[in-house]
């Protein structure tokens, strides 16, 4: 019994001698004192309990792998060693303990990512290959459920690359759980990663993958943009939403080739702001009522009577802009 706790790499040989040297004890028992015969279920729980003592302590005083536990390994340098009352992370040699309450540990970088199509392209074999393990996936939002989950499904390109739109796959999913995000922060078609460990398939309505154990991770697309400001050669004044162009077609953020946004759509999910636009730029009054921000690409002006107007930087005549939208 003692010999399995002095070896501190995991293997399948330390669970053997420790079973042999359990039941060796018992036998020894048993011989010793044949009147105790009946209480061996009492001696061999004891035991077991104590080896799960013995063994957590090993962990926490040499950081040894654990002997009763179940390895999963999710990469060359992710496993984790599941014993019954805790988890314990290998995470690319440094071991953390879990205890069935804290998600994925270990760098994000530890895990190769997969194309959401990529993993959905055949879901029951998906769950076959990376059942229990920890999967990181790259895909686009289907929907948000509360705070706490989400779907990614498997989707086709949009010919025309706006504002994220692709045409979702509604018969694969990963669903995943166990998430703590703020709903306002993500959207639908956005992309993200998520790391998460798969436990379980449903085919009853559609192929459905369950993550749980689940984390966001940060993969920063939507950090920095391109702007594309698509000016006119006219005053022309177009309405988008509540905002009106002026000389101006459109305004696009350009986070990625593939990640194309239209200003107008960012504005009315919330993405962006007016408010957040015009921070620390410089403000000048014109008809007295109007306020004008320079902008490097284009102009803002927010008029007395509530509109916005974005305008083409060669405008520079403001006096009846305002007017002419009130009329």
């Amino acid at each position: 019994m003692i010999i399995p706790f002095l070896v501190h790499t995991y293997s399948i040989y330390r669970f053997i001698v420790l079973s042999i040297g359990i039941i060796a004890l018992l036998i020894g028992i048993c011989l010793k004192n044949k009147g105790l015969i009946y209480k061996i279920p009492l001696y061999l729980l004891l035991l077991i309990i104590l080896s799960l003592i013995l063994d957590f302590l090993n962990y926490k005083i040499f950081k040894s792998s654990p002997i009763i536990a179940y390895k999963v390994k999710s990469s060359d340098k992710v496993a984790t060693y599941n014993s019954l009352f805790y988890r314990i992370y290998d995470c690319n040699g440094k071991l953390v303990i879990d205890n069935y309450d804290r998600n994925y540990a270990c760098q994000a970088s530890d895990i190769p990512k997969i194309s959401i199509n990529e993993f959905l392209e055949n879901p029951k074999q998906s769950y076959k290959e990376y059942k229990n393990k920890f999967v990181k996936l790259e895909g686009k939002i289907g929907s948000i459920i509360g705070a706490s989950s989400l779907t990614l499904n498997a989707y086709t390109e949009a010919e025309e690359v706006k504002n994220g739109y692709v045409t979702f796959d509604l018969e694969k999913e990963v669903r995943v759980n166990e998430l703590n995000i703020n709903p306002s922060q993500y959207f639908n078609y956005d992309y993200v990663v998520i790391i998460g460990r798969v436990v379980s398939f449903d085919d009853t309505k559609a192929q459905t993958i369950y993550l749980d154990d689940a984390i966001v991770v940060d993969n920063h697309i939507y950090d920095n943009y391109e702007l594309i400001v698509n000016n006119i050669d006219t005053d022309d004044i177009l309405k988008k939403g509540d905002i009106y162009y002026v000389g101006i077609s459109s305004i696009f953020y350009k986070y990625r080739e593939d990640i194309l946004y239209e200003l107008d759509y960012l504005l009315s999910d919330k993405r962006e702001s007016i408010t957040n636009l015009i921070k620390n730029q410089e403000k000048e009054i014109i008809n007295e009522n109007d306020t004008l921000y320079k902008l490097k690409d284009y102009q803002i002006i927010l008029c007395a009577n509530k509109k916005t107007l974005l305008v083409n930087n060669r405008i520079s005549k403001y006096d009846t802009l305002c007017e002419n939208i009130e009329n």
